[in-house]
Protein backbone atom coordinates (compact mmCIF):
# COMPACT_ATOMS: atom_id res chain seq x y z
CA UNK A 1 0.00 0.00 0.00
CA UNK A 2 2.45 2.48 -1.38
CA UNK A 3 -0.56 5.62 -0.39
CA UNK A 4 -0.05 4.41 3.34
CA UNK A 5 3.41 3.97 2.97
CA UNK A 6 3.97 7.65 1.87
CA UNK A 7 2.25 8.90 4.96
CA UNK A 8 3.67 6.49 7.54
CA UNK A 9 7.30 6.48 6.23
CA UNK A 10 8.29 9.02 3.29
CA UNK A 11 11.92 7.96 3.53
CA UNK A 12 10.50 4.21 2.99
CA UNK A 13 8.12 5.19 0.30
CA UNK A 14 10.90 7.32 -1.22
CA UNK A 15 13.30 3.71 -1.59
CA UNK A 16 10.24 1.54 -2.57
CA UNK A 17 9.23 4.19 -5.24
CA UNK A 18 12.62 4.09 -6.42
CA UNK A 19 12.89 0.25 -7.33
CA UNK A 20 9.45 0.52 -8.95
CA UNK A 21 10.94 0.07 -12.17
CA UNK A 22 11.69 -3.26 -14.42
CA UNK A 23 14.77 -4.96 -13.60
CA UNK A 24 16.08 -8.52 -11.76
CA UNK A 25 15.21 -9.59 -8.98
CA UNK A 26 18.12 -11.89 -7.96
CA UNK A 27 18.11 -14.80 -5.42
CA UNK A 28 21.31 -15.07 -3.10
CA UNK A 29 22.20 -17.54 -0.36
CA UNK A 30 20.98 -20.31 -3.02
CA UNK A 31 23.01 -23.20 -4.84
CA UNK A 32 22.41 -21.71 -8.03
CA UNK A 33 21.43 -17.64 -8.90
CA UNK A 34 17.80 -17.78 -9.65
CA UNK A 35 16.15 -15.03 -11.27
CA UNK A 36 12.89 -13.01 -11.57
CA UNK A 37 12.60 -10.61 -14.34
CA UNK A 38 10.55 -7.86 -13.00
CA UNK A 39 9.02 -6.25 -16.80
CA UNK A 40 6.01 -4.53 -14.72
CA UNK A 41 8.59 -3.18 -12.35
CA UNK A 42 6.44 -4.34 -9.05
CA UNK A 43 8.29 -6.10 -7.17
CA UNK A 44 10.50 -5.25 -4.06
CA UNK A 45 13.82 -6.54 -3.11
CA UNK A 46 13.93 -7.49 0.20
CA UNK A 47 16.63 -9.59 1.71
CA UNK A 48 18.22 -11.68 0.73
CA UNK A 49 17.13 -10.97 -2.88
CA UNK A 50 18.92 -7.80 -4.90
CA UNK A 51 18.05 -5.86 -7.59
CA UNK A 52 19.37 -5.37 -10.88
CA UNK A 53 18.14 -2.05 -12.42
CA UNK A 54 19.27 -2.77 -16.43
CA UNK A 55 17.76 -0.86 -19.78
CA UNK A 56 14.62 -2.78 -20.24
CA UNK A 57 15.99 -4.05 -23.43
CA UNK A 58 18.36 -5.94 -21.65
CA UNK A 59 16.53 -7.49 -18.87
CA UNK A 60 16.08 -10.94 -20.75
CA UNK A 61 20.10 -11.13 -21.64
CA UNK A 62 20.62 -10.01 -18.43
CA UNK A 63 19.01 -12.89 -16.69
CA UNK A 64 20.09 -15.60 -19.08
CA UNK A 65 23.42 -14.82 -17.71
CA UNK A 66 22.74 -14.45 -14.59
CA UNK A 67 21.28 -17.58 -14.60
CA UNK A 68 24.23 -19.63 -16.39
CA UNK A 69 26.11 -22.20 -15.30
CA UNK A 70 29.38 -20.17 -15.83
CA UNK A 71 28.26 -17.66 -13.22
CA UNK A 72 26.89 -19.48 -10.94
CA UNK A 73 30.68 -21.44 -10.72
CA UNK A 74 31.93 -17.81 -11.00
CA UNK A 75 29.98 -16.76 -8.09
CA UNK A 76 30.55 -19.70 -5.82
CA UNK A 77 33.87 -19.09 -6.45
CA UNK A 78 34.23 -15.59 -5.18
CA UNK A 79 31.23 -15.48 -2.81
CA UNK A 80 31.80 -19.41 -1.30
CA UNK A 81 30.56 -19.72 2.13
CA UNK A 82 29.65 -16.33 2.97
CA UNK A 83 25.64 -17.39 3.00
CA UNK A 84 23.69 -19.33 5.89
CA UNK A 85 24.94 -22.60 3.72
CA UNK A 86 28.52 -23.16 2.91
CA UNK A 87 27.58 -24.20 -0.67
CA UNK A 88 25.35 -21.69 -1.54
CA UNK A 89 25.81 -18.58 -3.55
CA UNK A 90 25.48 -14.98 -1.59
CA UNK A 91 26.69 -12.41 -3.60
CA UNK A 92 26.24 -8.12 -3.14
CA UNK A 93 24.90 -6.28 -6.00
CA UNK A 94 28.37 -4.67 -7.05
CA UNK A 95 29.77 -8.60 -6.26
CA UNK A 96 27.06 -9.43 -9.11
CA UNK A 97 27.60 -6.14 -11.61
CA UNK A 98 31.66 -7.41 -11.59
CA UNK A 99 31.03 -10.89 -12.93
CA UNK A 100 31.88 -11.21 -16.00
CA UNK A 101 29.37 -10.91 -19.18
CA UNK A 102 29.15 -13.22 -22.82
CA UNK A 103 31.35 -13.29 -25.52
CA UNK A 104 29.31 -15.38 -27.62
CA UNK A 105 26.60 -12.73 -29.24
CA UNK A 106 24.27 -15.13 -30.98
CA UNK A 107 24.43 -17.77 -28.24
CA UNK A 108 23.85 -15.23 -25.67
CA UNK A 109 20.61 -13.91 -28.04
CA UNK A 110 19.43 -17.33 -27.54
CA UNK A 111 19.87 -17.43 -24.03
CA UNK A 112 17.71 -14.40 -23.61
CA UNK A 113 15.05 -16.26 -26.01
CA UNK A 114 15.12 -19.36 -23.35
CA UNK A 115 14.87 -17.21 -19.74
CA UNK A 116 11.48 -15.66 -21.25
CA UNK A 117 10.23 -19.21 -22.41
CA UNK A 118 11.53 -20.34 -18.96
CA UNK A 119 9.38 -18.22 -17.41
CA UNK A 120 6.71 -18.20 -19.42
CA UNK A 121 6.42 -21.99 -18.41
CA UNK A 122 6.95 -20.77 -14.82
CA UNK A 123 4.20 -18.71 -15.16
CA UNK A 124 1.92 -21.51 -16.68
CA UNK A 125 3.02 -24.07 -13.96
CA UNK A 126 4.24 -26.28 -16.36
CA UNK A 127 7.41 -27.91 -14.32
CA UNK A 128 8.41 -30.51 -17.50
CA UNK A 129 8.52 -27.17 -20.14
CA UNK A 130 10.68 -25.64 -16.72
CA UNK A 131 12.96 -28.21 -16.43
CA UNK A 132 13.74 -28.37 -19.80
CA UNK A 133 14.02 -25.13 -21.05
CA UNK A 134 16.74 -25.00 -17.63
CA UNK A 135 18.68 -27.26 -19.31
CA UNK A 136 18.64 -25.73 -23.07
CA UNK A 137 19.75 -22.37 -21.51
CA UNK A 138 22.72 -23.99 -19.60
CA UNK A 139 23.61 -25.61 -22.34
CA UNK A 140 23.32 -22.53 -24.48
CA UNK A 141 24.63 -20.46 -22.05
CA UNK A 142 27.46 -22.13 -21.55
CA UNK A 143 28.38 -21.62 -25.62
CA UNK A 144 28.06 -18.20 -24.66
CA UNK A 145 30.62 -18.05 -22.43
CA UNK A 146 32.26 -20.07 -24.91
CA UNK A 147 32.91 -23.34 -22.47
CA UNK A 148 34.47 -25.90 -24.25
CA UNK A 149 31.09 -27.89 -26.22
CA UNK A 150 33.36 -31.06 -25.26
CA UNK A 151 33.62 -30.33 -21.34
CA UNK A 152 30.52 -31.00 -19.77
CA UNK A 153 31.72 -30.61 -16.21
CA UNK A 154 30.21 -27.27 -15.84
CA UNK A 155 27.02 -27.97 -16.77
CA UNK A 156 26.61 -31.25 -14.94
CA UNK A 157 27.54 -29.60 -11.98
CA UNK A 158 24.99 -27.01 -12.29
CA UNK A 159 22.17 -29.10 -13.40
CA UNK A 160 22.69 -30.68 -10.16
CA UNK A 161 22.23 -27.51 -8.30
CA UNK A 162 18.84 -26.57 -9.90
CA UNK A 163 16.16 -26.20 -7.50
CA UNK A 164 13.00 -28.36 -7.64
CA UNK A 165 9.85 -27.13 -8.69
CA UNK A 166 8.16 -24.68 -6.69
Amino acid sequence: DTVALSTADPAMWTWVNERMTPKLVVATQTKVLEVIVDTAGGLIPSTPAIALHAPEDMLWKLAAAVTSPVLAATALGRAAGGALSADAIKLSARQLLDLPLPTNAEAWERGAELARSISCSADAADPLAWKAGLEELGTVMCAAYEVDPHDQRILAWWLDRLPIWR
